[in-house]
């Protein structure tokens, strides 16, 4: 039978039957001086409602187990708030428990005995006093029977370095929500044997979660904030077995993450996440993984050191800036994404894994001696692999053949790496002493005028195409030189395996300056303009308006060489000369021989000979594109916002507006594609400071079909979307400005707008170069 307590008791009660109903439902007040408030020898139902305190004994002590459902307060003042030994016990908690010893202890549940069940809701809050070793004591027979789930605090109550702990957990598994929030003066959480607890709220102590010496089996997973305000977020102890720690997107470590030398590490998700300045951020974890799906930016300077094994089932990306070096050696199929970024690989790479040379001028280090078994895709000019590793005296030679490039050591140790397509050709070029010992080398895909392009002579501007190997040409200094060399070369741009690394660049006529060029001038990617003392390649130079990149069936280059590599005048533009940096084997010699595909970028830049640096990034390129832009505005050019258009099927929708930005679209029965079309740009083409080349459309995010949220990595993407990025604990992912979204069978669409990438916007009477031409043939000097 069931049972009402709805007056105020100054005693503690002990039920039994029949005295009390069970179920027993308390809205009144149980006030004990003395002994428990309430206790229970058998399973016992309770609902409260009301007050229980006891101030001696425990708040509710039922050693029988059974179900406690609190929406009230429940407080022992010396003692436990609620306990049961040896029980099953389902707790619901959207009260107040509190504890001088801790709010709840529960546990030495016998095997299979039962359930225990603790779920603590949002607003509610479990506590331990000041004198508590936990707000939180928590041990069942395993995480598959004994759960805990916060939504709401709890804390061990003293918040001092020396304090509580705030949840202490073994054999069982529990987590913390997005609105949990746990607190302990010395540790947050401390997991025990066989384990797993999982965070995506927030977890704070002097160190934020520990698992202790001869703890076993225990998994944790971090998608929240973990906090160790002495410095150490995670800690684990020498000598665990099976424990491991998995970081998921939106993870945030406030202090380091310390394996012990026995725990695992794992990078998972299905969204990009973020770890900056990974090895100051975790340590001793003798694995590192990144499972499969998973997509993880490293950036900042980071490092893999003491690792026995990166196991690299995802895709690891490393963007403009970033910089990792892993000393361990790799294993599985994933990916490395460079995208501007660097990273050095010291030990054994096997065959699964492939970098990816995404754009932006990326670096692969590797180490000779150390064999590479991976692939590398998309390797284009700009792009380098350094390899270190060789005697400062040893002889270094190479040899290409299709997609697969080898060099030897001293006549014989040989290594191969291989290239998913064909790169076209490459060369390997000494880098000098590194040490008093070592020397390195790098592997670079090794500049051009249209004809009739006037080069400056001490008779007047000539045509490039009529120079030849003797004449004189005017130099920077207004000195006359005779050229010593002329190369020149027919490009098949739609057959070349790289295109974009021979398309020509076209710059304007004053683009630079009145008359600077005095018209359009054609020059190849990496030939190099003399800009404020320093040269810049014209590819880096391109702002979509009075520089862009064009599109030709074919060209022909030439290239005119001087005994010093120095500076011209090519339609009044201070241009470089040829320098030769192992590339001469691009362009016709005496005897006819030539590379089979046409790369025209320089090994690598000869500093001793060159007239001038050659910069990629920082102050002077940013100057330079700056100049440029004010040109722009000077000629009435503007950046203004940029347009989208959805359709469905090819029918233009139109958006319904919603309260919290999202546009939403209805569409047409039978509706299989979305398409998202928009103007684009690359933020490189309209921030003079940015290295980011990719084409941007409009950014989306909080997606949903039919009401149902959408994950970053859904297959619905089809083509056309850039990787999530994340801002916050917030995705979104970026169009290239014809994206194509799988809508089949929905009836609505809606997404919200983070970001329209800027255009720029030009008169009416400017004129602008065309898109595609007609086969060109351009010159250089």
């Amino acid at each position: 039978m069931s049972g009402t307590l709805n007056a105020t008791v100054d005693h503690g009660i002990t039920l039994v039957s029949p005295t009390y109903g069970n179920p027993l439902t308390v809205s009144g007040d149980v006030l004990a001086s003395v002994g428990d408030g309430i206790f229970a020898a058998t399973n016992w139902t309770i609902d409260n409602g009301g007050t229980i305190s006891a101030t001696s004994g425990e708040g509710i002590f039922l050693k029988g187990g059974g179900v406690i459902d609190n929406s009230g307060i429940v407080i022992g003042v010396n003692a436990y708030g609620i306990t049961s030994t040896s029980a099953p016990l389902t707790l619901l908690n959207s009260g107040y428990i509190h504890g001088g010893k801790a709010g709840i202890a529960v546990n030495d549940i016998a095997v299979n005995q039962g359930q225990l069940i603790v779920d603590n809701l949002m607003g509610a809050t479990i506590s331990g006093g000041l004198a508590a070793l936990e707000g939180v004591k928590f041990s069942g027979d395993g995480p598959a029977t004994s759960t805990m789930v916060n939504d709401g605090v709890m804390s061990s109550g003293n918040t001092s370095a020396g304090g509580g702990v705030g949840v202490w957990v073994a054999l069982g598994s529990f987590t913390n929500t997005s609105t949990g929030v746990v607190s302990g003066g010395s540790i947050g959480i401390n997991v025990g044997d066989y384990s797993n607890f999982s965070n995506f709220g927030v977890d704070t102590g002097q160190v934020g979660l520990v698992v202790g010496a001869s703890q076993n089996d225990v998994t944790i997973i971090d998608g929240g904030t973990i906090t160790g305000a002495g410095g150490e977020a995670v800690s684990f102890a020498k000598g665990v077995i099976a424990d491991s720690l998995t970081l998921l997107p939106g993870a945030v470590l406030n202090g380091f993450a310390n394996g012990g030398g026995s725990a695992n590490l794992i990078f998972g998700g299905t969204s990009v996440g973020t770890m900056a300045n990974l090895g100051h951020e975790v340590s001793l974890f003798p694995t590192i993984s990144l499972s499969n799906g998973a997509a993880w930016e490293f950036a900042g300077t980071s490092a893999m050191t003491g690792q026995a094994l990166f196991d690299n089932n995802g895709a690891l990306i490393e963007r403009n800036g970033d910089s990792l070096s892993i000393t361990s050696s790799m294993s599985g199929t994933g990916t490395i994404d460079l995208s501007g970024g660097t990273v050095a690989l010291g030990n054994v790479v096997g065959a699964g894994q492939v970098v990816d040379f995404q754009g932006g001028q990326s670096a692969l280090l590797l180490t000779d001696g150390h064999s590479f078994s991976g692939e590398i895709a998309s390797f284009t000019s700009g792009d380098t692999i350094e390899i270190m590793g060789f005697g400062v005296n040893e002889t270094v030679t190479s040899h290409q053949s299709g997609n697969l490039f080898t060099w030897t050591a001293g006549g014989l140790s040989s290594s191969t790496i291989t290239f998913a397509t064909d790169p076209g050709t490459l060369a390997l070029v000494s880098m000098g002493p590194v040490s008093s010992v070592t020397a390195a080398y790098e592997i670079v895909a090794p500049p051009c005028f249209r004809a009739g392009t006037q080069i400056l002579t001490p008779d007047g501007p000539r045509a490039v195409e009529d120079l030849r190997t003797g004449d004189t040409v005017v130099t920077h200094d207004g000195r006359a030189r005779p050229l010593i060399w002329v190369g020149q070369r027919w490009v098949d741009c739609d057959r070349h395996p790289n295109p974009e690394m021979v398309m020509p660049i076209v710059i304007e006529q004053s683009a630079f300056g009145p008359g600077v060029p005095s018209r359009e001038l054609y020059v190849s990617p990496d030939h190099a303009i003399y800009c404020g003392g320093v040269f810049i390649a014209a590819k880096q130079l391109i702002n979509g308006i009075s520089i862009k990149q064009i599109d030709v069936p074919e060209v022909m280059y030439h290239h005119i060489e001087l005994k010093e590599h120095s500076v011209v005048w090519a339609e009044t533009l201070p241009v470089e000369t040829y320098l030769d940096c192992g590339n001469r084997h691009n362009f016709v010699m005496p005897r006819g021989l030539v590379s089979l595909h046409a790369d025209f970028a320089a090994p690598q830049w000869d500093r001793d000979r060159a007239f001038a640096p050659l910069v990629s990034e920082g102050d002077d390129l940013t100057a330079a594109r700056l100049h440029l832009h004010e040109r722009l505005c000077e000629r009435g050019v503007r950046p203004v916002a940029g347009r989208f258009d959805v359709f469905a099927d090819g029918r233009l929708l139109t958006a319904k507006g919603a309260d919290d930005g999202q546009r939403i679209f209805s569409l047409p029965i039978e509706t299989s594609r979305l398409a998202i079309n928009s103007t684009s740009s690359r933020p490189a083409d309209l921030d003079p400071a940015s290295l980011d080349c990719r084409r941007l459309g409009v950014a989306i995010t909080d997606i949903t079909v039919d009401g149902r949220l959408i994950d970053a990595d859904d297959q619905s993407f089809m083509s056309g979307f850039h990787l999530p990025e994340r801002r916050g604990r917030r995705w979104f992912r970026w169009t290239d400005g014809a994206a194509v979204f799988d809508a089949s069978g929905a009836r609505e669409v809606a997404f919200t707008v983070q970001a329209v990438s800027p255009i720029w916007q030009a008169p009416v009477t400017l004129k602008q170069p065309k898109t595609r031409l007609r086969a060109l043939e351009l010159h250089s000097q």
